[in-house]
């Protein structure tokens, strides 16, 4: 979609009333004006529907936030996510950056697996405090966590706070 039609897109939908139902068709390639778009609906008191299967979403699911997985038919809210991923949607970034994600050509860390990625960021919270006590994690996974901290690239370049689009 050209800047020009997201502009004027985005701005007739923030002038309805919260109540107001929207619909915003996303396609493949265009995930950072969709993470803006659910962003900024929810920031304005919108109920938000996700229709994605794809996990980068997640980040987004919150209080007025929702996914909603049409090939498997299944919602996802702040407590889904956690059952889904044993993590929390502010640490999906996080843990996408540990356990890579090949659609978005994110290799993660070699022998980091959604259990370890999980256990390490319930007990560190973050990846910046993983980081910081990659010391203290022992066995060939903490040595390449270590070696490979390529991970932090993925994690800085995705938006957590999205600034307002204009």
């Amino acid at each position: 979609m050209p800047d020009d039609c997201a502009r004027r897109c985005s701005r007739s939908w923030m002038r309805l009333p919260p109540w107001s139902p929207v619909a915003a068709h996303c396609r493949r390639g265009s995930g950072r004006r969709d993470r803006h778009a659910g962003k900024q609906a929810a920031d304005l008191g919108y109920d938000v529907l996700i229709s994605t299967g794809d996990k980068d979403m997640a980040q987004l699911v919150g209080r007025e936030s929702n996914s909603f997985n049409t090939m498997s038919n299944t919602r996802l809210d702040r407590e889904g996510v956690k059952v889904k991923f044993d993590v929390f949607p502010e640490q999906i970034v996080d843990y996408l950056a540990l356990v890579g994600d090949s659609s978005d050509n994110i290799p993660g860390v070699t022998g980091v697996g959604p259990k370890t990625a999980a256990k390490w960021l319930n007990q560190y919270q973050t990846l910046d405090s993983l980081i910081v006590n990659a010391a203290s994690i022992t066995g060939r996974v903490g040595e390449n966590l270590r070696v490979n901290c390529r991970c932090s690239n993925y994690r800085a370049s995705s938006p957590r706070s999205i600034p307002p689009y204009r």
